[in-house]
């Protein structure tokens, strides 16, 4: 979690972690979900989003050439005030909760967003 001050949005990330054994590599679909502390997903365009987790994994520790990375933006509700963000794959499930940090509200007739994040900015959804 974290803050990108130039976009005024809430950064969520989620990575792979080593705790044993030998070198592997991870390619599979992971389950993104912006909630609120009793578990049921915000009204967030985007939420849930999925994406792809392609990592290595190894004693001399991570590569993700494509990590977890999601821009959520535009928050213009007082309600509610905690939160929880969970990353899934068929395997595993993390889940992180906060209560001190949200987005801007930039635009108060726009919705709430949750989109791709990289080093340099949202991707911008383009219709194919």
């Amino acid at each position: 979690l974290g803050i990108n001050g130039a976009m005024q949005a809430v950064i969520l990330s989620g990575t792979v972690t080593r705790r044993a054994g030998p070198m592997c590599r991870i390619h599979g679909l992971v389950i993104v979900r912006l909630m609120d502390a009793s578990g049921r997903l915000l009204p967030v365009r985007g939420n849930p989003a999925r994406t792809m987790l392609i990592a290595s994994v190894g004693p001399s520790g991570v590569s993700a050439p494509h990590p977890v990375l999601f821009a959520w933006q535009n928050w213009c509700r007082s309600s509610p005030t905690s939160f929880e963000f969970s990353v899934a794959s068929a395997a595993k499930q993390a889940v992180f909760h906060w209560d001190t940090t949200v987005p801007s509200c930039l635009n108060p007739s726009a919705p709430p967003t949750l989109r791709p994040f990289t080093d340099r900015g949202v991707v911008i959804a383009t219709k194919r």
